[in-house]
């Protein structure tokens, strides 16, 4: 299903060296809010920029694939010291067509990590490319109708996943 991503995991942290093996990536994309920085923030979660300064030393390219506002994502981007490219249009799948251009590589050597299914993990998917659901670093502020609805939707989506993956 195109709503199933390839791995789940607690957080970014957490996903390892060997997870991103298995999946076969070159390249890592990853997303902005409540995956490496809180929500609508330019701050990086705990552990994120060690995490991102390891992914680049075992030789994966790293970059920050956000829906969000180019200024705000340039600023994340340079205090995390990686490639970044804002108003991604998840789940449409050019972004992800065009980091596979961008880093010569086969779009299924991409790996997207993202705490949103309908955007990041759908988006993945379609494209063609890997991906691994985090769960939300913590509950949206800016939290608007649509994006409760999808919530709830994704926590059953997930139930039903984990209980396929058994």
């Amino acid at each position: 299903m195109l709503v199933y991503p390839d791995l789940v995991r607690k957080n970014l942290v957490s996903v390892t060296q060997e997870d991103l093996r298995s999946l076969g990536a070159k390249v890592i994309c990853v997303d902005a809010d409540n995956t490496c920085i809180v929500d609508a923030t330019e701050e990086p979660l705990d552990g994120v920029k060690s995490w991102f300064d390891l992914r680049q030393a075992q030789g994966f390219e790293v970059v920050l694939l956000s829906n969000g506002g180019s200024k705000r994502i340039e600023n994340v981007a340079k205090k995390l010291e990686i490639d970044y490219a804002p108003l991604a249009l998840k789940p449409l799948p050019f972004s992800f067509f065009k980091q596979a251009k961008l880093h010569k590589c086969k779009k299924s050597e991409i790996v997207m990590i993202g705490d949103r299914i309908f955007t990041d993990i759908l988006g993945a998917n379609i494209a063609g490319c890997k991906s691994i659901f985090v769960y939300p670093y913590k509950k949206e502020e800016r939290i608007m109708f649509f994006i409760k609805t999808q919530r709830r939707l994704e926590r059953k989506i997930l139930a039903k996943y984990s209980k396929n993956k058994k």
